[in-house]
């Protein structure tokens, strides 16, 4: 068995790996266990603390109302708030894709950059940014390998491209199982 920790604030999203995904029969059968992290800073946390992880899967926007209503929702509350003149431009495109500390999945590749111990456990083991992002996710890549991470990818997680996804992820978490590291 090994892990797959993950960065991540949509539950869909997870659930969708869980029990959609071509890999859903090796989760149920405990041959790989998924570690869920919605916060940057429990996310690192698990990266400094945790062994055998062999696939790490990262999201970009990690909004605040995790698990309380959907992102149209809270999109529309923050965006009343702007109209309103409550909050500025900045104050809503922020508060709406970071996590509970003010951290995104951008600030998340970043710090991995800066981390010594995390590149040297992870520097060549798979890491996937699934964000549908398109500028986070590119700007997330490419700190990743200018940091010295070797094996970074993108698919963005879509309801379009789903297929898509499933065959990188089965294809990432086959290398996983076979990088001994």
């Amino acid at each position: 068995m090994f892990n797959i920790l993950i960065l991540e604030n949509d539950d869909n999203r997870i659930d969708w790996l869980v029990n959609q995904s071509s890999i859903s029969s090796l989760i149920s059968n405990k041959e790989i266990n998924i570690i869920h992290k919605s916060h940057v800073m429990d996310f690192l946390y698990e990266l400094e603390n945790t062994d055998n992880i062999r696939l790490i899967v990262m999201d970009r926007d990690l909004d605040p109302f995790h698990g309380n209503t959907d992102y149209q929702t809270n999109w529309n509350m923050l965006k009343t708030r702007y109209d309103n003149g409550e909050i500025s431009w900045e104050e809503l495109t922020n508060r709406f894709n970071s996590d509970r500390d003010g951290f995104t999945g951008e600030d998340a590749a970043e710090l991995m950059g800066t981390n010594a111990s995390c590149k040297l456990k992870y520097a060549n083991i798979p890491i996937l940014v699934w964000s549908a992002n398109f500028y986070g996710a590119k700007n997330m890549v490419t700190n990743l390998i200018r940091s010295g991470y070797t094996n970074v990818s993108r698919q963005n997680f879509e309801q379009y491209n789903l297929q898509l996804l499933d065959n990188k992820i089965l294809s990432l978490v086959f290398q996983a199982a076979n990088n001994n590291n």
